[in-house]
């Protein structure tokens, strides 16, 4: 297989696992080399100015692994900055086994782009674009760091005592007094910024500390005045429920404490294209782009809407286009990626993907246990270990459905007049959480609930694949069926589609001496038992 023919392949298996960088790696990263087990790369004047910088922190190490598995054996990724002769260091790819076979992306291979047909020698030498004079965002060294640290929530509530609870409408409240035309009639339906969803609130950890991070760059960014356009646009995207709006609404009120003559404007989609239908409709579209156009941030919340909405995309596209141009701020949410919003234009695709595409996937365990120990210790409520793990242990997609679980249960117990015990938890959640939920321990349970906990998938826990994370997850399964339901290793091999007993034997070993030696592992196994004893 030639250079090329593996790059192809490498870029199906980015666009499959991890479609938000798709655009990023095949325009920025080009394969130079592949022998004797280095894997050579260059980071090309093509790609955008940040490129390095977030290669480095976010993916050099996934990128080693995809190769690694790929061609079946550990390879080591050299990076070369075009310009450059010395390679950047770069990380190894895992020394985990890997599998003796990876599967076909199941796209068709990519045609690499024209300069990667001729050989390395005759690339025109295009200068890689200088690095830009301001430090990189404190969220990317972070990152890079591995430093996911859940935050700690003040007691806010004198707080919002002080700043007052009237509505705050974000189509005027940032504008500066004297500033707005008269007459202008303003966007119905906003709703309101909720002065409760601010930075100090929203709990962040590894599920949504890149998206956290980022956010609090672009609102700090209101006190120097500077654009990065590193992370501008800035596109969240995730499911319901998980926080996104909260980031908009805490970026709101950041710059409403600290930047307050800034002219902000957040909306929804629906609310936007409400009031373009009625400024169409009565002929008003001077006053309509004035107002979208002439902001220093401009907050778009559920941007997928506009699929399929051609006429409304074309006001989208150069509304987008004039506060670009302008280095103003832009701030969008989605539930899924720019690529993934079916029946929309390319050319929209490519302007929401051209800065900071931050995930906000769904919390752990650990994290909804968080989040529940944080609102109770905010509402001066004691609520026992028992209860949060019964309902971290059910209730962990959704953070949205996590809060209302939590306020049913708080209310409940004001209601009813009763102290908050596993119990009445039951009673008080068996709607949401139905009783019959509690299920006989069988390997399979066993397995799905350590498969949620390590956020992996089942099918990839009983494939032959061996991720480091996949294999971490499968040994805790299998010593757990071993442990608390007494299995035979014949057994547990056949559930687990193993070769031989000895690998199960194997892992329960490994679990068993990780449990002593290793605190994380011991971490894992405590909090996997509390779930499988709650349900």
């Amino acid at each position: 297989m030639d250079i090329f023919s593996l790059w192809s392949k490498v870029l199906g298996e980015v666009q499959k696992s991890d479609p938000q960088y798709y655009e990023v790696i095949m325009r920025g990263v080009f394969p130079r080399s592949f022998e004797n087990g280095v894997f050579s790369i260059m980071l090309t004047g093509s790609g955008p100015s940040w490129i390095l910088g977030w290669f480095k922190a976010i993916y050099e190490k996934k990128l080693a692994e995809i190769i690694s598995s790929l061609v079946g054996s550990p390879i080591r990724l050299e990076v070369v900055v075009q310009g450059q002769e010395t390679p950047a260091p770069a990380a190894p790819a895992s020394a985990a086994p890997l599998p003796e076979s990876f599967p076909q992306p199941a796209m068709p291979p990519v045609t690499p782009a024209p300069q990667a047909q001729a050989p390395v020698s005759q690339m025109p030498p295009a200068p890689f674009p200088e690095a830009p004079s301001t430090p990189a965002p404190d969220f990317l060294d972070k990152v890079s760091r591995g430093d996911f640290q859940h935050a700690d929530l003040p007691n806010i509530q004198d707080k919002i005592r002080e700043q007052g609870k009237e509505p705050m409408h974000p189509g005027n409240l940032f504008e500066p007094a004297g500033e707005r035309e008269e007459g202008t009639e303003q966007v119905e339906d906003q709703g309101n910024i909720n002065r409760q969803f601010t930075f100090d609130t929203f709990i962040h950890g590894p599920s949504n500390e890149l998206a956290f991070k980022a956010a609090k760059s672009v609102a700090e960014a209101a006190l120097s005045g500077n654009t990065d356009s590193r992370t501008n646009p800035l596109f969240i995207y995730g499911p319901s429920g998980l926080g996104k709006t909260h980031l908009l609404h805490a970026i709101c009120n950041y710059i409403h404490d600290h930047a307050p003559k800034l002219n902000v404007r957040f909306v929804t989609s629906e609310t936007f294209l409400n009031d373009l239908i009625k400024s169409i409709e009565t002929s008003s579209m001077d006053k309509f782009r004035k107002r979208y156009r002439s902001v220093d941030y401009f907050l778009m919340d559920d941007v997928q809407l506009f699929s399929g909405k051609n006429s409304s995309q074309t006001e989208v596209f150069n509304t987008f286009n004039v506060l670009f141009d302008n280095k103003k701020h832009i701030i969008l949410t989605s539930d899924r990626t720019p690529q993934d919003i079916e029946k929309l234009e390319d050319r929209i695709k490519t302007r929401f993907s051209s800065g900071l595409i931050a995930p906000i996937e769904p919390p752990d365990y650990e994290m909804c246990s968080v989040i529940l120990l944080k609102k109770a210790e905010h509402d001066h409520i004691v609520l026992p270990e028992d209860v949060i793990n019964y309902i971290a242990g059910h209730i962990h997609t959704n953070v949205r459905e996590l809060n209302g679980a939590y306020n049913k249960l708080v209310s409940y117990a004001q209601f009813t007049q009763q102290k908050i015990t596993l119990d009445m938890a039951r009673t008080a959640l068996k709607d949401v959480i139905p009783p019959d939920a509690k299920k006989e321990l069988t390997m399979e349970f066993i397995t799905d609930v350590v498969c949620e906990y390590y956020g992996v998938s089942k099918a990839s826990v009983l494939s032959p694949g061996r991720p480091k994370k996949i294999v971490a997850a499968r040994q805790m399964a299998m010593y757990f069926c071993r442990q608390e339901l007494n299995e035979s290793y014949p057994n547990i091999r056949d559930y687990f589609k193993r070769k031989d007993h000895t690998t199960v034997m194997y892992a329960c070993n490994r679990v068993e001496k990780d449990l002593k030696s290793k605190p994380g592992i011991a971490d894992d196994y405590q909090k996997i038992k509390k779930i499988l004893a709650s349900r």
